[in-house]
């Protein structure tokens, strides 16, 4: 493999990279998002994105610690400027020979606070900025008759597991979790009330394995697929539903189960949106500050500030990268939360693209269109806000954001 501290102006690619390396650090829910926006950064002679795959707690401890990166893992992944024929990122994977290097911004699902040794949060000298929401389900093979899971019967299936678990549930070679510092277990443990470092099952290094693992159930045969069950980000599941389907879940307190979307098989995340389904996450990214709060690396910001969707990169619709790839921007969100909790509260982004979102990830919405404030004076429910998004621009009659 390629030394990484080899890669930025090197000619190998039909493009060269850009001479100025960002390291960064992140799960692999994260990882088709970053791809894109360092292969964009790329080609636009921004920066070279290094993306090394962690956990959302290892990403937050190694960025607090200047953990060097050779130590979480040995290689790390960069994107070619250059798309391929079929305009898609090419990723390429390189050594990390620099023992020294360290990682310029991390990003998590978690908040600090949530892991187990940051119990007070952040440190001074590090700022936390919030980007698109990403949704954890409990999924089963297709196969399977199961429907849905409550509160209830998660705690007891993976706070428990064996036989005193849930039938079917009750074989734990069977039951597919991530370790305590993934966000997909981090996510749900308060909502379902099972510590993080408490669930009990199979624990799977990444998603891509237990994937595999539910894939193969899938077509097994005899009780497997019904015995079946994990914990995934909605990135990965829904991208596999040809083999895996979501479980509708019934919190504490309800009296039915929701999926994440309105039906089983749609993508509009519309019962996360509006507080409905409880389980997910807003996406962190942890960088250095001065004693000002300024970055102390301004190309690390400046791709945060895309991902984040404050700040445009040319030919990049960050809306539409997100709608596509299952996660929520967070102006397309009706709720927030402080920490990982069940607790959340109403919320109406300062520029919502709520319509603009649906229009994305169903091909439909009731919002009125309109091209400036004026073309909502009459619209219904108070939307009276001309948002625009897009290129060319197109926009829909939203309600104004809290002040």
């Amino acid at each position: 493999l390629p030394r990484c501290s080899d890669i930025p102006g090197s000619a190998s690619a039909t493009t060269p990279y850009p001479p100025n390396p960002v390291y960064a650090i992140g799960g692999d829910a994260m990882l088709p998002f970053a791809s894109r926006i360092g292969q964009l950064a790329g080609s636009q002679n921004v920066a070279t994105l290094i993306y090394t795959l962690g956990v959302s707690c290892l990403n937050i401890t190694a960025m607090l610690n200047s953990t060097p990166l050779a130590t979480i893992s040995p290689t790390a992944f960069y994107f070619e400027p250059a798309t391929d024929s079929n305009g898609g990122v090419v990723q390429k994977t390189c050594q990390m020979s620099d023992p020294d290097r360290v990682a310029d911004f991390s990003i998590a699902n978690a908040f600090a606070t949530s892991c187990a040794t940051l119990p007070q949060g952040l440190p001074s000298g590090f700022s936390d900025a919030l980007g698109p929401v990403l949704v954890v389900e409990f999924a089963v093979p297709l196969t399977s008759t199961q429907t849905s899971i409550s509160a209830e019967a998660a705690n007891v299936t993976f706070g428990l597991g064996g036989a005193s678990a849930v039938k079917p549930w009750t074989d734990l070679g069977f039951v597919n979790v991530r370790g305590a510092q993934a966000g997909v277990v981090i996510t749900p443990a308060p909502i379902i009330g099972v510590p993080a470092n408490r669930w009990k099952g199979k624990v799977q290094k990444t998603s891509a394995t237990l994937l595999a693992d539910m894939a193969a159930s899938n077509t097994a045969g005899g009780d497997t697929a019904e015995k079946t069950i994990g914990i995934l980000a909605s990135t990965d599941l829904d991208t596999h539903r040809n083999q895996i389907k979501p479980l509708a879940f019934q919190d504490y307190g309800q009296t039915c189960g929701y999926y994440a979307d309105s039906t089983g098989t749609a993508n509009d995340k519309s019962n996360v949106r509006d507080g409905h389904y409880p389980i997910w996450s807003s996406t962190h990214f942890f960088s250095r500050v001065n004693a000002q709060g300024a970055a102390l690396n301004p190309l690390a910001k400046q791709l945060v500030d895309v991902m984040q969707g404050a700040q445009a990169l040319q030919g990049l619709d960050i809306i539409q990268l997100y709608a596509q790839g299952h996660v929520i921007p967070n102006c397309a969100m009706h709720v927030k939360r402080q920490a990982d909790s069940r607790e959340y509260t109403a919320f109406r982004p300062q520029n919502s693209c709520s319509c603009y979102f649906d229009v994305l990830s169903t091909g439909a919405t009731s919002c009125a269109s309109c091209k400036t404030n004026a073309d909502c004076a009459s619209a219904p429910g108070g939307a009276t806000q001309c948002n625009l998004f897009g290129t060319p621009a197109v926009g829909y009659c939203e309600l104004p954001g809290d002040q």
